[in-house]
């Protein structure tokens, strides 16, 4: 799920996205005339099996409506981010 303007811990107005309960979709990743890749999620209201890959031929994000966008310019941005995920997938297992 993803929760906007909520309360993580003592942080306040944080957006959260819960992952793990197959009720947010991971749209699919574009990339844009200035060379970025962005990832788009957005809420289903009936959960899908994890680990799906749906296949879209979207051309833009507008007709999904995405609820969150991750941007990225940098392959490192992206390597540091699975180094996250992969810490965080450690810890579950």
């Amino acid at each position: 799920m993803i929760t906007k303007n909520a309360r993580f811990g003592n942080t306040e107005n944080v957006t959260v996205c819960e992952m793990g309960t197959g009720d947010v979709h991971m749209l699919g990743s574009l990339k844009d005339d200035d060379n970025e890749v962005s990832l788009a999620f957005r809420t289903v209201p009936d959960p899908q099996p994890i680990n799906v890959k749906t296949k879209t031929s979207i051309k833009s994000f507008d007709e999904m409506k995405p609820e969150l966008v991750f941007i990225f310019s940098k392959v490192e941005s992206i390597d540091s981010l699975i180094g996250q995920l992969e810490d965080c997938k450690a810890q579950l297992i």
